[in-house]
């Protein structure tokens, strides 16, 4: 994991501008890039959360892709955060869980078309078959849609397999319990409490060591970290 000391401050500044929990972002960085603000995809894409060229209908970058992929993680986040807080709009309001974050850095067009668990992001079909064939490991049940239900199943996949082995010193949760090590005063949020999918309760509570679990509840079963990209 390589954040720099100003990516705390950078990452609670945007939690607070957007009224959404820090470890959503996380969550949805760990899965573009593993945090690592430094890794670009065979599209071009490129840093934490993946920014794309305007070529292929991304944002684009604020210098040269090379210097981008150079940036440290809290000038990356900088950029980010006016994409983010356009994106909260289109929502109607803050990201509560990190399945809708991921809709909205994947296709944030789609932020006032599809807001329901069952409701179609992209289809083998259309709507956005390109990006359907281009992301079609999302289709987590494979029946040639992408839903909001196959973002929170893959982001689950992700955490599970990847992001949250406490023993393992997974990236992931040391994100996250560094992430509130470093909260400011008064923080909107004194301890994390993360939603992977749109709809279902977690809780948080204390692993061996005191390093902070993350329990999350999915369609009843009890899910407590154990240990990413499309």
């Amino acid at each position: 994991m390589t954040l720099d000391a100003n990516f705390w401050p950078a990452l609670w500044s945007l939690a607070a501008a957007s009224s959404t929990r820090p470890e959503i972002f996380l969550t949805v960085w760990f899965a573009e890039s593993g945090l690592d603000p430094s890794i670009v995809n065979k599209d071009g894409c490129i840093g934490l959360n993946q920014t794309c060229p305007k070529e292929i209908g991304g944002p684009g970058f604020p210098t040269t892709p090379e210097a981008y992929a150079a940036l440290p993680a809290s000038e990356q986040v900088a950029w980010i955060a006016p994409q983010v807080l356009s994106q909260v709009k289109l929502n109607g309001g803050p990201f509560l869980s990190a399945a809708r974050y991921y809709q909205a850095n994947f296709m944030p067009a789609t932020l006032t078309t599809a807001k329901r668990a069952g409701d179609v992001i992209a289809s083998k079909f259309g709507p956005y078959a390109m990006e359907y064939a281009n992301n079609a490991g999302l289709d987590m049940n494979k029946d040639g849609k992408i839903t909001l239900s196959d973002l929170g199943d893959f982001l689950v996949h992700v955490v599970n397999d990847y992001g949250y082995d406490v023993d393992k010193g997974a990236p992931l949760s040391t994100a996250i319990h560094t992430a509130y090590l470093h909260a400011p005063p008064r923080p909107l949020w004194s301890s994390p409490a993360l939603v992977i999918r749109e709809r279902g309760p977690a809780v948080a509570s204390k692993g061996r060591g005191g390093a902070v679990v993350i329990a999350l509840c999915f369609g009843g079963l009890l899910a407590a970290g154990a240990r990413g990209r499309r």
